[in-house]
């Protein structure tokens, strides 16, 4: 099992619910890799890279108090 990369809002963006974070990551906006185990740490990325890269993510937002794992989430 691949593991997940945290990320974060990118340029001061965040997003107050599960579903605006959803809408700019389905529309390649750039997020923050922001995970210490992550080679990319500090690196952008966006859908179009997790796709390329198979690399699952985590996204953090409202304030990076909530979470949602696009995989999982359903529109």
């Amino acid at each position: 099992m691949k593991q997940t990369t945290t990320v974060i809002p990118y340029h001061g963006r965040d997003y107050p619910t599960a579903l605006d974070a959803m809408k700019a990551w389905d529309a390649n906006v750039d997020f923050l890799v922001a995970d210490i185990s992550n080679r990319w740490d500090g690196k952008p990325i966006n859908k179009h890279d997790s796709e390329a890269y198979d690399t699952p993510v985590m996204i953090r937002f409202n304030d990076k108090s909530d979470i949602v794992f696009p995989h999982q989430f359903n529109t």
